[in-house]
């Protein structure tokens, strides 16, 4: 589709659409079928049918509850159930209409999400709660929704920092669930640990743009206890009312003066007071700690060999790329370490580690396998497409995991004879499961009538289970002693999660720690030495400690009610059903100046269903004097997981000057007229990617003198052009790195064009190279080395010229329509002006990029965060000529600077922006050698 877009200002729309399909992972290939309630249709492929009536069920249960307090938006809502992705999440967007999408892998890894009765039900209300609030529009706002349709600026509530819609959503899933993150001590443990680390952010650095910690849990956790405080303290009816307020509001970022109108108190005093009570929150609990490590990004899961001579966790600071490493508890050096994907977990098998890590199966699917890792030596992939997480092992046991395909109902053994289901206890879902170490007990975290807790039972013996835990605290992370007289666990009891101990002869449960930010994911060895994470104001901590006798005992909470399913509703299912979501729900208005070619007005609409599979662009526009039209149409459809294909045809309108002599200047207008198919193929792997497009297109230009009214002049042949592109890239990316890292991308274009019923042709070939290599220098990330070659070639007697100079970056959008920005250029010479003319043309560029700052702070009370700042220094060498010249390789030289602003506009957009410099080292028709040529751009040079 890309190629047939020729005129940015018709493309606008895609903003609408890209909001949509970029954020949601949604597998379009297979039969798909949809269920009809009476406020949502429900799409699911055939095989998840039992999940997407449980989705129906809980979706008009979600959907009354939140009608009791917030208007509920017009319309019938798009929910799509998804398994493709061995992930938790769910998403939620209001453009172009109103459409959810679930993903039915419970979260057992995830700890930001364990606390649920019902997954369907609180990822549902969660997201269901950004539908109703961020579809609200009254006031001014109604009324030009009303003309326009669901243009994507005219959504007041969606101007404001993520924290308030995460707050507002996190709030609702706990107030109509009996769990939810509000029940949860993890968001109170971050608190706790920013108040008690000096790090307390303020509510305009609440939002998810910037990786500094806790990164895009951030909004969630202080917006989702801002809110829990105001309607604590001045009632329920505080947060509706405020939503009543803001929905309405011409300036639609302002927060404190709604949230006062609606009885509650302003954001600085809510702030302040959240803070005071982080404090005291963290100031109850002590411990004799040694950190093993600190400043992790995800949770570690501390693990003991069986030897007791090393510990393994997940180190992931954000500098390097994850990875587990293997420390000597005796010196404390890291003896082994082997890159991961995401946020793995891990085990031992004897001397060796199993990692559950995701990794990417096709452009769409995620997929949960096991490797396993000698310690300084093999590494081996051991299942593929499995699902499998959670692994574990013990005598008569040689591995075994939770199976995610069963949404973690089941546990598979792997044997000689491949995977093998584990006789279990009665759940609706499994979280990590231990062997004692003489292989007679089964440990494992429970989750059922809607709660977590803690069971055991004798090995084989199912039937005899016990309740270790049986209470309405977050019980998890069973571990087992060296000896197996104890099972020791994790429980929020307390009010933060704590290390406790249950003995397995006396059924006696004892606390083991008092950590002032909690205690998590315990590991010991026989000497007593305690292993285990906790949440410190730089992220999560690997410590060790004592344990010295015993602690108090604490009361369990008592149990919730059990849960209750969703209640039976009317439901029809029939085929998929794509045409309501994918109809036109909004339109922009376009204009745009020709000069004497004439103003073009018009409009563009878009579309595209619930599950991505099909997309497309219509606009039209139209000047008067002279009377011309322009239009697009672009269609592109994807039904298959590695392919796609796109269809499209374009008019537009543009003026050039042409010099008959020195002094006549002629005017003409130029006609393009395009039309075009292409099929693009895609492969996906975590760290790597492939796409290839092939595609054929038919052009013609006409040329017509305006200076005379508009007389043709000039009419080229029609063009019949065959394409084939292609991009291949391996790189890292951690979390805090401002460029790609030690990797390479490849891309190429071979293109040939024949002239219909005319002897004219031309040929065109392009590649280049980038590579990326970290420096460890000083930072809060690495340097990077960065450099790209890129050359080229046309030919014909009719070929298609090259430009070279000018810097290269992405056109911003700032309003719809309407860009900032150069694009990208395949040749960019940044001390130099664009040129053309030329049929060879080359570049080479080499960066030396230089992290400064982790910022992460919003700029006072303007919409904007300041989140990383950077330098880059470059040089680049450069030249175009023509067929029968001489090359000229290096005709064009020159050096510079750049000032690197990774931004959050609007709080939550990242935009990349760059200010810099460039000083010409060679002297060429136009530049001087030693002018000085100053830019401003938009994402990365390359």
């Amino acid at each position: 589709m890309s190629g047939l877009l020729v005129r940015a200002a018709y493309v606008a729309c895609g903003l609408a659409l890209a909001t949509c399909s970029a954020s949601a992972q949604i597998d379009p290939s297979g039969p798909w079928r949809t269920w009809r309630t009476e406020h949502f249709r429900i799409h699911a492929q055939a095989q998840l049918s039992e999940a997407a009536l449980e989705a129906a069920r809980e979706a008009e249960r979600a959907y009354t509850l939140l009608a009791g307090e917030l208007r509920a938006p017009r319309g019938v809502i798009d929910l799509v159930v998804a398994d493709n992705v061995d992930l938790a999440n769910g998403i939620a967007n209001i453009v172009p209409s109103n459409r959810l999408t679930v993903y039915v892998a419970p979260p057992i890894s995830s700890r930001t999400l364990t606390y649920y009765d019902g997954w369907l039900r609180m990822v549902i209300i969660h997201e269901l709660t950004h539908i109703f609030h961020l579809d609200r529009a009254d006031g001014v706002w109604s009324v030009l929704r009303g003309v326009f349709g669901r243009v994507p600026g005219l959504f007041p509530n969606a101007y404001q920092p993520s924290w308030v819609a995460e707050g507002l959503a996190t709030y609702y899933e706990s107030r109509f669930t009996a769990a939810g993150r509000v029940r949860g001590a993890f968001h109170r443990q971050l608190l706790a640990a920013a108040a008690r680390g000096d790090d307390w952010p303020s509510d305009a650095d609440a939002t998810v743009v910037s990786p500094k910690w806790p990164a895009g849990i951030r909004p969630y956790a202080w917006g989702t206890e801002f809110f829990v405080q105001q309607s604590q303290l001045h009632g329920d009816s505080v947060v509706p009312r405020f939503v009543d307020g803001t929905s309405r509001q011409l300036w639609p970022i302002a927060i404190s003066g709604p949230m006062r109108r609606a009885g509650g108190e302003g954001v600085a005093q809510g702030w302040y007071r959240l803070h005071r009570r982080a404090l005291t929150d963290g100031a109850a609990g002590d411990s004799d700690q040694v950190v093993l490590d600190r400043g992790l990004r995800s949770e570690p899961h501390p693990r003991i060999s069986p030897d007791g001579r090393v510990l393994a966790y997940v180190r992931n600071d954000g500098r390097r790329s994850p990875e587990v490493v293997v420390r000597s508890l005796a010196s404390r050096a890291v003896v082994a370490r082997h890159r991961v994907n995401g946020a793995p977990e891990i085990d031992w098998v004897e001397d060796v580690l199993y990692v559950a890590q995701p990794e990417f199966t096709s452009p769409f699917d995620i997929v949960s396998d096991l490797y396993r890792w000698q310690p300084g030596g093999a590494w081996e992939r051991v299942t593929r497409g499995a699902r499998l997480t959670q692994p574990f092992a013990g005598p008569g046991v040689a591995a075994a995991a939770v199976d995610l395909g069963t949404r973690a109902r089941g546990v598979l053994v792997l044997g000689d004879t491949g995977l093998t289901e584990l006789d279990l206890p009665s759940a609706d879902a499994w979280g990590r499961m231990v062997i004692s170490p003489d292989g007679a007990w089964v440990g494992a975290a429970r989750h059922l009538d809607g709660r977590w807790d803690i069971v055991a039972w004798p090995a084989g013996a199912p039937e005899r289970m016990r309740r270790v835990s049986d209470d309405g605290a977050l019980d998890e992370d069973p571990a087992w002693s060296p000896d197996g007289e104890m099972l020791l666990f994790t429980s929020e009891r307390s009010g933060f999660p704590q290390i406790y101990a249950y003995g397995l002869r006396d059924g006696r449960v004892v606390r083991l720690t008092s950590e002032a930010t909690g205690a998590r994911e315990p590991a010991i060895t026989r000497e007593g030495t305690l292993v285990y994470a906790t949440v410190l104001a730089d992220g999560f901590a690997v410590v060790q400690s004592q344990v010295e006798g015993t602690a108090a005992v604490d009361r369990p909470m008592p149990p919730p009610a059990p849960f209750q399913p969703a209640a039976d509703i009317p439901v029809e299912m029939g085929t998929y059903q794509p045409w309501a979501a994918l109809r036109p729900h909004f339109w922009m208005p376009l204009i745009h100046h020709e000069g004497k070619s004439g103003t073009f007005v018009g409009a563009s609409t878009g579309g595209e269903d619930p599950i991505g599979r099909t997309r497309y662009l219509v606009a039209a526009a139209g000047a008067f004097t002279p009377f011309r039209g322009e239009a697009v149409v672009a269609v592109e459809h994807t039904r298959w997981k590695r392919a796609s294909l796109d269809v499209g045809a374009a008019v537009r309108w543009d003026h050039v000057t042409e010099f008959r002599t020195e002094d006549t200047v002629v005017t003409l207008g130029e006609r393009e007229r395009r039309a075009g198919l292409g099929l693009n193929l895609r492969w996906r792997r975590w760290r790597s990617a492939l796409f290839t497009r092939v595609s054929g297109e038919l052009e013609q230009t006409d040329y017509f003198n305006d200076d005379a009214g508009g007389v043709p002049v000039i009419s080229s042949p029609t063009f019949l052009t065959a394409a084939l592109a292609a991009r291949a890239e391996y790189a890292s990316r951690p979390a805090l790195a401002i460029s790609r890292e030690n990797g390479l991308v490849l891309d190429g274009v071979v293109r040939q064009r024949w002239a219909i019923a005319d002897p004219g042709w031309s040929h065109e070939l392009r590649g280049g190279i980038s590579g990326f290599v970290a420096v460890p220098l000083p930072g809060f990330a690495h340097w990077v080395l960065a450099g790209r070659v890129v050359a080229g070639r046309t030919g014909g007697p009719t070929p298609d010229f090259f430009e070279i100079g000018g810097e290269s970056g992405d056109a911003f959008e700032f309003v719809p329509g309407y860009f900032l920005g150069t694009g990208r250029r395949t040749f960019p010479l940044r001390g130099y002006p664009r040129t053309g003319g030329f049929t060879r043309a080359f570049v080479a560029i080499g960066e030396l990029r230089i992290p400064l700052a982790l910022l992460g702070r919003g700029l006072w009370k303007l919409p904007l965060v300041l989140d990383r700042l950077s330098l880059s220094v470059f040089g680049e060498v450069g030249g175009g000529w023509n067929e029968g010249e001489s090359p000229s390789l290096t005709a064009y030289r020159d050096v510079g600077i750049e000032a690197v602003f990774d931004l959050g506009l609007g709080y939550d957009f990242p935009l990349r922006t760059r200010i810099g410099s460039a000083v010409a080292l060679g002297g060429v028709p136009g530049t001087d050698r030693g002018d000085l040529r100053f830019y401003l751009a938009f994402g990365s040079s390359f």
